[in-house]
C-alpha cells in the first residue's frame, strides 16, 4: 500500500459490509460519515461494519464524522427562481416580505455590503449588492440562471456569524464517542474560536476525537496559520473554496494551506472532485490523474473520496486507482521535504528529524515509533520518512489516530503485555504479524528506558532477528548456513586459530572468536569474502545453523 492515506465516503455505493469490506482492503485507511446524507443511527451501524473489518483483516480502519453546521442557504418562494442577467431582484429574510428570494440566516444580510458578490447554487448563479435597507437587499444579476429552493450561498470574502455546532451535530457527536469514532470535520470554519468550540464540547461529553478543520472559506484562508494551531488536521475542501476565491487561486490555495499546516506537523487531507469522473466512469481523466499528483507532491497526507464511493459506479476501482497513482509518485519521487520552518516542540521534531536522517543513512526497511499518544507517530510522519512507520500503541483508539498520518501503519500490543516490555520483546511481536522480516534493519525511536512508551529521547538502530552473536565485521552481508573449523561444510566457517585458506575457498565467511591477525586479512582478502573479528556469542552455537550478517552492524543473527 502507498504512504499516502485514502479516506472513502460511506453511501449507497458501498454501505454492505462486504463492499466496505473488499474498499477497506483495496487501500481505504478512513471511512467518512457526510452526516448532511446520513442518519444518526447509522453511525452505530457503521461502527459495527468497521469492527468485523478489522477482526477478520487485522487492519485499523478509522471513522470521521463530517459535521454539516449552519449552512447559508438561500430559500424561494413558490418554486424555482429563473434569474436573468442585468434584472435587479430583491432578497430578504425567512419573512419574503416583497421578494420571492430569502436568506435562511438573517445575519447574512448585514454581513453583505454594497458591491459585494453572492453566488448561489455552487457558482453558477451570481448577484451584484447594489444597497441594503433594514432585511433586505437590492441586487443586480450578473449571470443568467435559475434559483432552487435551499441552493447552496456563499458571500465571498465576508464574515457571516454561523452557529459552528448545531443541535443535530451535537447528537451525531454523541453517536461517535459513544461508538469509538476517532475524528469529526467542521464546515466553514473561519476562525480558531470555533474550533476551540467545538474542542469544548468533545470534552464536557468525555469523548477523545481529533478535530478537523475544513478549509472552504476566504476567512479560513486567511485566518489559515491560527486555525493550524488548533486543530489536529487540516482539511483542503476545495468545493466551496472554489466559489468563495476565484477558480485561478484554489491551487495556489491548496499548497498555502498544506504548507502552513506542514509548519507545524498537522497532517492534511486534500478533498472535492479527486476522482470526479468515476462516479460514472471505470477509469479517470487525465486531468485528475495529473491533480492527485499535483497533490502528493504538495505534501498531503490523505486523498478523500466523496461521490466516488458514496454513490459511484466503481467505488473499489476508485480507491484502487489512488493506491495505484500514489504508489508510482512515492516510488519516483522518494524523498518528500519535511517541515522547512518548525513552529511545534523542537525536542521532537529534532528527534524526529534525527530518526529520518538515520533511516536514509543506513537504508532502513522501516521505522517503528513507540508512543502512548500517537504524538511521536505524527512528527515522525511529518518529517517525510521515504520508509514505512509502524506505530506500536497500547490503545485501539490511538492506533486510530494515526491512521490519517502518511506512511504510518499502527500495530496494537496485546493486552497483556506490561508496560515494562522490552524492546525485543516488542520487536517479537511485530515479526509475528508480518511486519517485519529476519534480516530487515529497522531504525526505533522510543521514550526513556524506564517508560518505554513516554516521551521521545532515543532512536536505535536494529537488524530484526534472534541475534546470537556480534563483533566487527568486513565485507558484504551475507546469509548461510553456519559450521565450525574443523569442520568446513559450512558456507559460513567459524575458526578460533588461522584458518586453512585453501578450505575457505568458495565459502561466504569466517567469524574469528579472537581479534584476527593482519596476515588472515591480508590472505582472506584474495578471497573476496565477508570476515567478523573479536566474536561474542550470546549463547552457543550449533553446526549447520542458519544465520545472517549484518556488516554495518557486526550483529550476527538466526
Amino acid at each position: 500500500m502507498p504512504l499516502t492515506k485514502i479516506i472513502a465516503t460511506i453511501g449507497p455505493s458501498i454501505q454492505d459490509y462486504n463492499t466496505l469490506k473488499k474498499i477497506a482492503i483495496s487501500g481505504m485507511d478512513c471511512i467518512r460519515i457526510n452526516t448532511a446524507h446520513a442518519s444518526i443511527e447509522s453511525v452505530a451501524l457503521i461502527a459495527g461494519m468497521r469492527k468485523k473489518i478489522e477482526k477478520e483483516t487485522g487492519k485499523v480502519v478509522s471513522i470521521m464524522i463530517d459535521l454539516k453546521g449552519e449552512e447559508l442557504r438561500i430559500l424561494t418562494k413558490d418554486g424555482d427562481v429563473e434569474i436573468k442577467e442585468g434584472m435587479e431582484y430583491t432578497i430578504t429574510d425567512s419573512s419574503f416580505k416583497n421578494s420571492r428570494l430569502a436568506f435562511n440566516v438573517g445575519k447574512a444580510i448585514d454581513a453583505a455590503n454594497s458591491g459585494d458578490i453572492i453566488v448561489a447554487m455552487d457558482g453558477r448563479v451570481s448577484l451584484e449588492v447594489k444597497t441594503r435597507t433594514g432585511n433586505s437587499l437590492k441586487v443586480t444579476a450578473k449571470t443568467d440562471g435559475v434559483i432552487k429552493n435551499m441552493g447552496r450561498l456563499n458571500i465571498p470574502g465576508r464574515y457571516v456569524p454561523l452557529a459552528s455546532i448545531t443541535e443535530r451535530d451535537r447528537q451525531f457527536l454523541q453517536a461517535g464517542i459513544d461508538n469509538a469514532v476517532e475524528y469529526c470535520a467542521m464546515s466553514f470554519v473561519q476562525t480558531s474560536a470555533q474550533i476551540n468550540e467545538l474542542h469544548d464540547i468533545i470534552m464536557s461529553m468525555k469523548g477523545q476525537m481529533k478535530v478537523i478543520a475544513k478549509i472552504e472559506t476566504r476567512k479560513a484562508l486567511d485566518n489559515i496559520s491560527e486555525i493550524v494551531s488548533v486543530s489536529d488536521v487540516i482539511m483542503v475542501a476545495r468545493g466551496d473554496l472554489g466559489v468563495e476565491v476565484p477558480l485561478s487561486e484554489v491551487g495556489m490555495a491548496q499548497k498555502e494551506i498544506i504548507r502552513a499546516a506542514h509548519r507545524r506537523g498537522v497532517p492534511t487531507i486534500v478533498a472535492t472532485q479527486i476522482l470526479e469522473s468515476m462516479v460514472n466512469s471505470e477509469s479517470p481523466t487525465r486531468a485528475e490523474v495529473s491533480d492527485i499528483t499535483n497533490a502528493i507532491l504538495d505534501n498531503a497526507d490523505s486523498l478523500m473520496l466523496s461521490e466516488e464511493t458514496a454513490i459511484g459506479k466503481y467505488p473499489e476501482e476508485a480507491v484502487k486507482t489512488l493506491v495505484r497513482i500514489a504508489s508510482y509518485v512515492e516510488g519516483i519521487v522518494v524523498h518528500f521535504p519535511g517541515p522547512e520552518d518548525y513552529l511545534g516542540n523542537r525536542v521532537t521534531f529534532s528527534i524526529s528529524k534525527a530518526t529520518r536522517v538515520i533511516s536514509d543513512e543506513v537504508e532502513s526497511d522501516a521505522i517503528v515509533v513507540l508512543t502512548r499518544t500517537g504524538n511521536t507517530a505524527r512528527m515522525v510522519s511529518a518529517v517525510r520518512p521515504s520508509m514505512k512507520i509502524i506505530a506500536v500503541v497500547k490503545e485501539r483508539v490511538i492506533a486510530g489516530f494515526t491512521t490519517l498520518l502518511r506512511g504510518v501503519t499502527p500495530i496494537i500490543l496485546d493486552s497483556e503485555i506490561s508496560d515494562s516490555v522490552n524492546l525485543n520483546e516488542i520487536i517479537s511481536f511485530i515479526r509475528e504479524k508480518g511486519m517485519i522480516k529476519p534480516g530487515e534493519r529497522i531504525v526505533v525511536t522510543s521514550g526513556i528506558p524506564e517508560m518505554v512508551f513516554g516521551g521521545t529521547t532515543e532512536v536505535k538502530v536494529v537488524t530484526v532477528g534472534d541475534v546470537i552473536g556480534r563483533g566487527f565485521a568486513t565485507g558484504t552481508d551475507i546469509n548461510g548456513t553456519m559450521t565450525r573449523a574443523p569442520d568446513y561444510s559450512g558456507e559460513i566457517i567459524i575458526a578460533t586459530d588461522s584458518p586453512d585458506i585453501d578450505m575457505l575457498k568458495g565459502k561466504k565467511g569466517v567469524i574469528f572468536e579472537k581479534q584476527f591477525r593482519r596476515e588472515d586479512i591480508d590472505r582472506l582478502k584474495s578471497l573476496n569474502m565477508t570476515f567478523v573479528g573479536g566474536t561474542v556469542f550470546f549463547r552457543k552455537v550449533k553446526n549447520g545453523e542458519s544465520v545472517s550478517i549484518d556488516v554495518e552492524t557486526g550483529v550476527i543473527y538466526k
